[in-house]
């Protein structure tokens, strides 16, 4: 049962004696409440995981022709293959971009931002994912660390 607004409850769900039902309150009130630490947090994961993914680039460097599977990121590559820094400075302009366009979002719709950010952060998540678990990173650390 729905109580209009003016009493008080501003259309929340209510129980049949008339009080907001604890459950659903508490429940928005810690995603309202959370929200933004949330966002803050997987911005932060989007671009440390960026970052670090930028990083095996360049220590990989002699094999990333092998070991790259991104066609756009080897279309950076290889317009400055020796020195990867048209590759870095891409990778870090698309991270301010990305990190700009979510932000955006957050603020002027907060529902479709907190969507799409959760979405980038599952993709960057899976990114990290197979680069340390299903790639031959494990493989050249063995190699190289051994």
């Amino acid at each position: 049962m729905d109580i209009p607004i003016g009493n008080g409850y501003d259309g929340m769900k209510v129980s049949r004696l008339g009080v907001p039902n604890p459950f659903k309150v508490g429940i928005r009130q810690w995603v309202r409440m959370y929200q933004l630490p949330i966002f803050t947090v997987c911005c932060i994961l989007i671009t440390l995981i960026g970052v670090l993914d930028t990083w095996l680039v360049v220590k990989y460097a002699n094999s990333i022709y092998e070991m790259e599977e991104n066609p756009f990121c080897l279309i950076l590559i290889r317009q400055d293959p020796y020195d990867l820094m048209v590759f870095v400075y891409g990778k870090a302009i698309g991270l301010v971009v990305v990190n700009s366009v979510l932000l955006g979002l957050f603020y002027y719709w907060r529902k479709v931002g907190v969507v799409v950010t959760y979405g980038v952060t599952l993709f960057q998540l899976s990114l990290l994912a197979y680069l340390y678990v299903l790639s031959d990173i494990p493989h050249y650390c063995r190699v190289y660390l051994n």
